[in-house]
């Protein structure tokens, strides 16, 4: 079994247009996946997407032109689990996140996700009102490894 750090390279979160918050959640969902094993990611997303969804492979919402409600459709609750174990490792990570000197602005974004951020973040509140987009977003991590 191998890490698959390279897996999701297609799926890449700045192009959904998310505000900073949800633009963190999608990095920490992403970089948490990447952490897992190749044959668990597939498993982990399956617990999310809807049934209808699985049935399609490959591509991306936007490029097969599908209508919203036909990828809204994720398990919330299976998002927030996620969500909540994403920001569980990153809460790991966090502690070895370090700024050179001279890198102020670095150090105080470090600073707000270690402090801030991270701890305040609860995947249950979080899905209750998502943007859209981080359904599309973690639809189309499924159809990448699909």
């Amino acid at each position: 079994m191998e890490m698959n750090t390279g897996i999701l390279r297609s799926v890449v979160e700045d192009k959904y247009g998310f505000e900073f918050k949800d633009l963190i959640v999608a990095s920490m969902i992403k970089a948490y996946l990447q952490q897992m094993k190749v044959e668990e990611v597939p498993e982990a997303l399956c617990r999310i997407i809807s049934p209808k969804m699985r049935e399609l492979r490959g591509s991306s919402i936007k490029g097969r032109k599908l209508p919203t409600e036909q990828w809204n459709g994720v398990d919330k609750e299976a998002l927030a689990l996620l969500i909540d174990e994403a920001r569980a490792a990153a809460a790991i990570s966090a502690l070895e996140w370090q700024a050179q000197e001279d890198e102020k602005v670095l150090e105080q974004v470090i600073d707000y996700l270690r402090n801030d951020f991270i701890p305040a973040l609860d995947g249950k509140e979080y899905v209750a009102s998502m943007p859209v987009e981080m359904a599309e977003f973690i639809t189309d991590c499924w159809l990448t490894v699909a």
